[in-house]
């Protein structure tokens, strides 16, 4: 194994060609900032927490919470976001965002650095596989933050191998990353995993050491403004029914996504449990998080970041097996040189230069918020508008962005903040009229609601266009992303 003083305190030129590559890639293919809505309400979230100077202990942005705290779990990273966009506007918060799932990409490499024996080649091409991967969670939500404790525990824990105090810093992590995100669970299970190698290396001392840091590192979480409850608002995000019905909380489904399509493809293909140059910690978590996966897509980019060691590790072997073949025959396998690498470095700093440069335009137009193909502002403009005082039953994917467009003056009967703001009875009678099931009208009525704003993929506003539900509901306004309808 590597020595623990060969390892790199700062970043290495691999690191940073990786931070190049994956800003480059995200900046380029242009993803809005408001693709995914929950960004608007963590945005709003963080505007209403300097504006008051407090955590809110109630919630005044919609008809349906009732009695029920809201358990801001993500304040932290909400009012990064609000400070960001008051110092540098939307743009950027933006940037930010592309810059962090960057750096996420740079920890990965660096956690791949540190493992031993494994040359340019598997490491340049498990950077592109990751660059392909993060693409798709390179969005200014509080996961983000959570994607880098994660790659940071990882690596101190590797660490700790050589140095066992380095574990201790687990403990102010654990403290900052409960008040960013419900992630800080993650934390645990690689610290878990940690623990099942120093057991079954019969390392006492280390398995007694890591134990103790596990404690403390628990007592720590009560660092945050809710306490125990801190926990059980995290559960409610786990175990309520709206996981059953959004797409991210569903299996994963091969060839959906080409990033981590192509990482899981290549995991099988070099995976080998028995490569004993692989930490047993490494195996445990790549299988566990690859499990987790697989009944969740909600678990896909933990499951990249933490297996990234293990399929580097097993890819060079499997690149070495190859070279071996090859020079039996004849016919040598040549791996990349070290001059190549540095081009790479060089064009990509170029190329970062030139994209940012090209991309003033769209900063400064606001393109970057979201495609106009995409964008439901319109429509929430208009019922906001003329139809201010009514209640809207919304679409679940549009509340977020409700909150954000209407200051919160216009309230939701639903969004992403799900069960943290939400009981579960409004959870479950929203489901019902996302199926259009029966009684889903009188649901509707027992709320007051007296108008709809959804989007036109939803089996409501579908049905709609097909001539069902004329008889109670008119549609006032539509566009191409989504409509407003208001009870006859």
């Amino acid at each position: 194994m590597t020595n623990f003083s060969a390892f790199r305190v700062l970043p290495s030129a691999f690191c940073l060609l990786a931070f190049l590559v994956a800003y480059f890639y995200f900046y380029a293919q242009g993803f809005p900032l408001f693709a995914d809505t929950d960004v608007s309400w963590h945005i709003a979230a963080g505007d209403l927490i300097f504006s008051e100077r407090a955590l809110p202990a109630k919630d005044s942005w919609t008809f349906t919470g009732g009695e029920q705290s809201w358990y801001l779990i993500s304040w932290l990273w909400d009012a990064l976001l609000a400070a960001i966009k008051q110092v540098a506007g939307l743009a950027g918060v933006y940037v930010f965002s592309l810059a962090f799932a960057a750096f996420a990409v740079l920890l990965l490499v660096g956690n791949v650095e540190q493992r031993p024996a494994i040359g340019s080649d598997a490491k340049i091409f498990t950077m592109l596989l990751a660059v392909l991967c993060m693409y798709e969670f390179a969005l200014a939500r509080p996961q983000l933050a959570g994607y880098a404790l994660i790659l940071l525990t990882h690596r101190l824990l590797h660490r700790s191998r050589w140095k066992a105090s380095l574990a201790w810093w687990l403990v102010p992590i654990m403290a900052l990353w409960v008040n960013v995100h419900g992630t800080f669970i993650a934390g645990f299970t690689i610290l878990g995993a940690y623990g099942l190698e120093a057991l079954m290396l019969r390392d006492w001392p280390r398995l007694r050491h890591l134990v103790i840091v596990g404690l403390a590192s628990v007592a720590a979480l009560l660092v945050n403004p809710y306490g125990f409850e801190m926990y059980h608002a995290v559960m409610r995000t786990l175990d309520s029914s709206i996981t059953q019905i959004i797409i991210e909380w569903m299996p994963f489904v091969f060839s959906n996504s080409l990033g981590l399509s192509l990482w899981l493809l290549m995991f099988v293909l070099v995976s080998n449990l028995r490569e004993s140059t692989v930490p047993f910690a490494d195996r445990i978590l790549a299988i566990a998080w690859l499990v987790a996966m697989l009944l969740s897509m909600r678990n896909a980019a933990v499951f990249v970041l933490v297996s990234a060691p293990y399929m580097a590790i097993n890819m060079q072997r499997f690149i070495d097996h190859l070279a071996a073949i090859r020079t039996r025959r004849g016919d040598p396998l040549q791996p990349l040189s070290k001059p190549f690498a540095q081009l790479f470095l060089a064009l990509a700093a170029v190329a970062l230069v030139t994209v940012s440069y090209l991309g003033i335009a769209r900063l400064k137009g606001e393109e970057f918020l979201a495609h106009p193909s995409q964008d439901p502002a319109p429509a929430i403009h208009y019922a906001f508008k003329y139809h201010g005082d009514k209640k809207f039953l919304n679409d679940y994917g549009l509340g977020g962005r409700i909150i954000y467009e209407t200051g919160g003056e216009l309230p939701v009967f639903v969004d992403g903040r799900a069960g943290t703001a939400y009981p579960e009875s409004v959870m479950d009678d929203y489901a019902r009229f996302l199926r259009v099931e029966k009684g889903w009208q009188e649901m509707a009525a027992r709320y007051g609601v007296q108008g709809i704003i959804a989007g036109n993929n939803l089996p409501f506003s579908q049905a709609y266009a097909a001539g069902q539900y004329h008889d109670r509901w008119t549609q006032v306004y539509r566009d191409e992303v989504a409509g407003v309808y208001l009870r006859k």
